[in-house]
């Protein structure tokens, strides 16, 4: 019964997400909780903590596929362009600026050049480029990886 219950406190410690104000949001809530389901004593629960906050903690990633676009401007002379999607992630405390914003400025008109020149070049993924569309698909899937507090962009 140990091994599960060093599992859910090493879930608790390392858990995802905004839980909603109807559950329990406190990890020592969460604790006494779980210590009280598995009948475990002070003395077991405190050796079992100690030894799954010594454990290294989970590789959060995100799956991504970028699926189309639908009637994108044509760039060519023809009238169609070579469209390619370019995502990456920034850091939560690196996106408070205005002009980052979904729907700021910089976003609307220039969204190649707010994802080179934020994001570091080698967490840049590139979608292979689709020649003369203006309907492009890829179903592209692409793993994101150190995913703490982000914006995507895209």
């Amino acid at each position: 019964m140990m091994p599960l219950y060093k599992d859910a406190l090493y879930t608790i410690l390392h858990r995802l997400g905004n839980p909603s104000s109807e559950n329990i949001s406190d990890n020592k809530e969460l604790y006494q909780y779980v210590k009280k389901a598995f009948g475990m004593s002070p003395k077991q629960h405190e050796q079992a903590l100690l030894q799954v906050q010594s454990m290294q903690p989970p590789i959060s990633c995100l799956k991504v596929t970028v699926k189309e676009a639908k009637e994108i401007l044509g760039k060519d002379v023809s009238g169609f362009s070579d469209p390619y999607c370019l995502l990456g992630l920034v850091s939560y405390g690196e996106s408070k600026d205005a002009t980052l914003k979904r729907d700021g400025p910089l976003l609307r008109k220039h969204r190649k050049a707010v994802v080179k020149n934020t994001i570091p070049e080698d967490q840049i993924h590139r979608t292979s480029v689709k020649k003369q569309t203006l309907n492009p698909v890829w179903n592209e899937t692409f793993l994101l990886y150190e995913i703490f507090f982000f914006y995507i962009y895209y």
